[in-house]
């Protein structure tokens, strides 16, 4: 029984703290602009019409990226009040949702700002730049979580695209050395605010698992089974600590809206997943152009029939 006193937030908190949901919570990375205004059939696309779009769909968790700044290949600004997360403080006043900020890792802001043969250039043979490089995307995103903190936000995904479908960017050893300590010295002062710390990360990076949840993340993003990340297995090795969030792909609404015995399945199967977990329904990599709105809704609805 869905329980009346607790909005969005609050399910997101107890479950986050408890493991104890009475319904399947759902939530997107990304939802791109386009998916809205198809959805809406407006032309605009500010504050309002995502809360409606979110609201019509039963969105229970959104996510804020930074925006404002641009980079040049090797200009990189460190400085936090550059940074602006539009309508954070909207979602976090105006509404029940609860609202993640997600924030790059020192590996995926290296390879954007920097160029991968640049970047792996330097992880190869310049580890004093590689470390003051590393140091000063923690600084960045330390400034930046202090003040996200003062506005509202309730959670941080720290993304780290570390791997593709086939497994890791680079060897393992690399990742343990220096970028997995980073993550886990951003997850330990962030907790100092009181704040859950989600991982994000696309592909296969089961090689690292491991090391990622010692690193004390609250949960993963992604859960990619066209990468060989399968959401039951890693079930079974994280237990009842980490909510897992994601494992869809946008080819199941496709699936759903022409099949009703296969929409029951599918729903069926997000229910067992659920049961005794904490779990967050969404998609691997968020809504872009030409998701299926119809069987979106369709699936997002029946899970908690």
């Amino acid at each position: 029984m869905i329980e009346e006193n607790l909005n969005s937030r609050g399910k997101m908190k107890r479950m986050i703290d408890t493991g104890q949901a009475k319904e399947i919570l759902r939530g997107e990375l990304i939802i791109e602009d386009k998916v809205i205004q198809m959805a809406l059939d407006c032309e605009h696309v500010g504050f309002e019409e995502k809360k409606h779009f979110v609201d019509t769909l039963g969105i229970d968790v959104v996510t804020v990226a930074p925006y404002g700044v641009i980079e040049d290949k090797g200009n990189v600004d460190f400085d936090a009040s550059h940074y602006l997360f539009p309508d954070l403080r909207k979602w976090a006043t105006q509404t029940g949702r609860y609202t993640f900020a997600i924030l790059d890792g020192a590996f995926e802001r290296g390879i954007y700002a920097q160029g991968i043969g640049t970047f792996f250039s330097m992880l190869g043979t310049s580890p004093v730049v590689l470390q003051e490089w590393i140091q000063a995307v923690e600084k960045l995103n330390l400034d930046l979580v202090q003040r996200l903190t003062v506005e509202g936000v309730d959670g941080i995904i720290l993304a780290d695209d570390v791997a593709y479908a086939g497994g890791l960017m680079v060897n393992p050893k690399s990742l343990r050395d220096y970028f997995i300590p980073s993550l886990a010295r951003q997850v330990e002062k962030i907790k100092y605010y009181g704040l859950p710390v989600f991982y994000h990360s696309d592909g296969n990076y089961q090689t690292v698992l491991g090391d990622i949840l010692q690193a004390g993340f609250d949960g993963l993003h992604c859960i990619d089974r066209n990468s060989g990340m399968d959401i039951s297995k890693l079930q079974q090795e994280v237990g009842e600590r980490i909510c897992l969030w994601g494992h869809l792909d946008v080819h199941d609404f496709e699936e759903v809206v022409q099949d009703c015995e296969v929409l029951e399945k599918k729903a069926q199967s997000i229910k067992e997943l659920a049961l005794g977990h904490r779990f967050l329904l969404g998609t691997s990599s968020g809504l872009f152009e030409g998701v299926n709105i119809k069987g979106l809704k369709a699936l997002y609805q029946r899970v908690n029939c």
